[in-house]
Order: C-alpha cells, then structure tokens, then sequence
C-alpha cells in the first residue's frame, strides 16, 4: 500500500470516528439538558438518529402531549458542518419548549456548542409537519 493511500485510509477512519464520538457526545448534552428542562420522571419519547423514522416517537409525544404530561422528543438534523438536534417537550411546570442544538455555531472550530429553547404558548399542540411544530412563542 502507498503512503498517500496508508494516510487516506488513517484519515477516514480517524474522521469517522471522530464524526461518531460528536454525535455520542451531542446525543449526551441533548438528552441531559431535555432531562434537567422536563424532569427526571418525563415521558422519554427518545433520540431519533439523522435517517432514522420519527414517527413512533412522535406518536409518543403526542400521547404525553394529549395527556398534559411531561415529555421531550429529540432528533438529529442534517447539517453542513455541524451536529444538531431539534427537540420538543413540556417541562414539569406544564411549559412547552423547541430546543435547538449546534455542535459548532457558525461553522466554526473552537466555538463552544449552543444550545437554545424557545418557550411555546401553554396551549401550544406540536404538530411534526408544522412550521417551527406549531410553537407560536410566548403568550403575552
């Protein structure tokens, strides 16, 4: 084996495992940060990997929705040259949220990952194909 060949073959498979340690390590921020917003005792509709079907977990969601119990419903969204994870849940206190992760705001290296959540109307009913899942921000 050439050496350009040797080196080729050492980078893909040091980036594919760097690609899946970012997407452990971001699974676990996202999870945990969900856990903390919504409770330990939360209806936990999971972590949708990018590719994967998010139907069974938003049938889970909407159930624990319908119910008024707390929940969150995290997956992963494709993205250029970051992770990111798109969640909904309703925290403990009956507040829905939209939390939105990015391993590497503004495509950037060294930038620490954001993580944001935008507090829904308390009558906010997520809907999977809706702009933004239906959260219309906060009511006045």
């Amino acid at each position: 084996m050439g050496k350009i060949a040797l080196i080729s073959s050492l980078l893909a498979i040091c980036f594919s495992a760097c690609a899946e340690d970012a997407h452990h390590a971001s699974a676990r921020l996202v999870k945990t940060e969900l856990a903390r917003l919504s409770g330990t005792s939360a209806v936990d509709c999971g972590l949708v990997p990018l590719g994967q079907s998010a139907e069974r977990a938003w049938a889970c969601a909407l159930a624990a929705q319908k119910s008024k119990k707390p929940f969150w419903l995290a997956f992963q969204e494709r993205s250029i040259d970051s992770v990111m994870w798109l969640a909904v849940g309703r925290d403990a206190h009956g507040n829905p949220y939209v939390l939105t992760y990015d391993s590497s705001p503004y495509g950037r290296p060294g930038l620490h990952p954001r993580i944001s959540r935008d507090i829904c109307a308390s009558n906010t009913k997520f809907d999977p194909q809706a702009e933004n899942f239906g959260c219309r921000g906060f009511a006045p």
